[in-house]
């Protein structure tokens, strides 16, 4: 128990120190907060040592973690949930509208659009995230994504580039060539291909 809660204590200090002492906050840009997100692990080990041995607290604990968990379920089913990029959140009806005239379902974009644009689209649209590596080739993204999201399949597919989130910014023409179709919201490109654009990703394995 005692090396449990030094462990988290010790998780907490360095990862301030780190925000405090380095530049890492100032060079990652606003990106840097994900960082951040170890201290609400770290909050939650401190409730589980708070309750521990305490039927009472951990009453209290599960009450307030089911109150939190019912509102956080209410927000997303009532749409509070947009964590679409500042450059897809304006466009997402055209998005929708023209992807789904298209028959084209499935795609792919950069990690902080891909999961937002399907939940938004009421999974219409199916997308996965992907990245930029080497000389504008395109890599799955690893983190918080299946395998199986990446294996081409039948029928077409569509990119969205969004160059505001500095994430996705720009694809190479080798890819681009093999689009059939270019379509331009504000900053943003969407290209549609006759196939399963997976099969063009860049093998990282």
């Amino acid at each position: 128990m005692c090396s449990f809660a030094c462990y988290w204590a010790a998780v907490v200090v360095v990862l301030g120190l780190a925000f405090i002492g380095t530049r890492n906050a100032d060079d990652t840009g606003p990106l840097s907060f994900t960082y951040l997100l170890t201290l609400a692990l770290a909050a939650g080990a401190g409730i589980a040592l708070f309750a521990f041995r305490s039927p009472r607290r951990q009453l209290a604990v599960a009450v307030a973690v089911s109150i939190v968990g019912i509102t956080n379920l209410a927000g997303i089913a009532h749409g509070r949930a947009d964590q679409l990029g500042p450059g897809v959140r304006p466009y997402k009806p055209q998005l929708i509208t023209l992807l789904t005239r298209e028959g084209v379902t499935r795609g792919y974009a950069d990690y902080w659009d891909a999961q937002s644009l399907t939940w938004q689209s009421g999974m219409r649209l199916l997308l996965a995230a992907v990245g930029p590596c080497g000389e504008g080739d395109l890599c799955p993204f690893r983190y918080f994504t299946v395998d199986s999201w990446f294996q081409p399949k039948p029928g077409p597919s569509f990119l969205i580039v969004d160059p505001t989130n500095r994430w996705l910014v720009t694809v190479s023409q080798q890819l681009v060539k093999h689009a059939s179709q270019v379509h331009r919201f504000g900053p943003l490109t969407v290209y549609i291909f006759k196939n399963d654009l997976a099969r063009y990703f860049h093998k990282t394995d």
